[in-house]
């Protein structure tokens, strides 16, 4: 019998993720999405850093608003990770300025990943006080995306505050040629409940809950052969009947190990959504401070290297290690929906036992009880 099963579903519309747009807000997950340190961030070593509208004497745009980035008082620069974008798209960036000197600036790049080349910059927007017709207050900086078709890209930030001003970058969106300004709203609740027609997109589609617990086809649909598995040995398929041990489920029978050096290997693609939720269950009885299981959720990057989406270790030295039976959780970490993959590396030491019995993916606003999600 099959355990691999795909659930359709209709999930509910979020205003921060559609086919068509995005919206960020820095309230989470800064320090993950903007870790990107390109050839332009490298030259200039001053970061951006969180803020709260709390401990500055400034109204947020949204009462929802709490967090922002602002730059230090030396030109500061920071990268977003890669997400896709089509020419012709549009991005806005709400920023924030009330100058306490000439200096002060914002400066918002775009950019597009050329594989094996430079990066190009599809667009490009600036704010200086010292510009003649510059007033203090909220701006929205807004740029068309230049480029070919569909692609890669990136933001860049720059930008400087003197001691006195306050300059800061509280939310930016990304909005597709056939977006409309209703589809992708800055604040959640803003959402008008609409009818819309079906988009045709180019992007992954998430399909729902999936699960999977290796009665199916292992070799077909797990491999070593990815580059950050390279020169690892794989996982190995085996029986719980063979260690004397129950199974996690009376319908189960198999699980996989690693072996006694550091193992690897790679899932099936599929698509995955922006605060979705995997869930493994693993077996540890170390007999190492050495045995271990790391999971990796991979982002597909056609134009150049896989990006981490969120990752779990589970070892020995971790506080909340237990010896048995374990869930890790992973929540999925992007701008929006993409393909990916997992990444299961571990180590077995001689008398251990080490093993993944199975896992699933959640997607956001889906209840893990949902008997549609259920492993077994």
């Amino acid at each position: 019998m099959s355990y691999i099963r795909l659930f359709f579903m209709s999930l509910a519309a979020k205003s921060i993720l559609c086919d068509d747009c995005f919206f960020y807000d820095f309230e989470s997950n800064f320090e993950y999405l903007f870790a990107k340190n390109g050839s332009l961030c490298q030259l200039l070593p001053s970061k951006w850093n969180i803020g709260n509208y709390a401990d500055i004497s400034l109204q947020p745009p949204h009462y929802r608003s709490e967090k922002f980035i602002k730059p230090s008082d030396t030109v500061s620069c920071i990268s977003s990770q890669t997400f896709a974008a089509e020419s012709s798209g549009v991005i806005e960036v709400k920023v924030y300025m009330e100058s306490s000197l000439a200096t002060d600036q914002i400066t918002v790049l775009v950019n597009q990943v050329v594989p094996g080349g430079n990066d190009a910059v599809v667009a490009t927007q600036q704010l200086f006080s010292m510009n003649q017709d510059f007033e203090n207050g909220w701006h929205l900086l807004k740029m068309p995306l230049g480029g070919v078709g569909s692609y890669d890209a990136f933001i860049s930030f720059l930008g400087s505050s003197a001691e006195g001003s306050i300059v800061l970058i509280d939310s930016f969106r990304y909005l597709s040629p056939t977006a409309t300004d209703g589809q992708c709203i800055f604040y959640e609740e803003d959402l008008e409940p609409t009818t819309t027609e079906p988009t045709t997109t180019s992007r992954p589609v998430d399909q729902g809950c999936l699960t999977f617990d290796f009665e199916d086809d292992f070799s077909g649909l797990f491999t070593s052969n990815n580059d950050l598995c390279t020169g690892f040995p794989s996982w190995h398929l085996a029986n719980y009947s063979t260690i004397g041990m129950d199974s996690a489920d009376p319908k189960t029978d198999v699980f996989i190990a690693p072996n006694e050096y550091s193992s690897c290997i790679a899932s099936f693609p599929f698509a995955m959504t922006p605060n979705g939720v995997i869930q493994v269950n693993i077996y540890i009885e170390p007999k190492s401070a050495l045995d271990h299981i790391i999971v990796l959720a991979k982002k597909l990057v056609s134009s150049g290297t896989d990006t981490v989406a969120g990752f779990k270790i589970y070892e020995p030295s971790v506080n909340s290690f237990t010896t048995g039976w374990s869930v890790l959780e992973i929540p999925v970490i992007d701008f929006w929906t993409f393909n990916g993959y997992l990444v299961f590396l571990g180590a077995a030491s001689e008398g251990s036992t080490v093993l993944v019995d199975s896992f699933r993916y959640i997607p956001p606003n889906y209840s893990p009880d949902n008997e549609s999600c259920a492993i077994y």
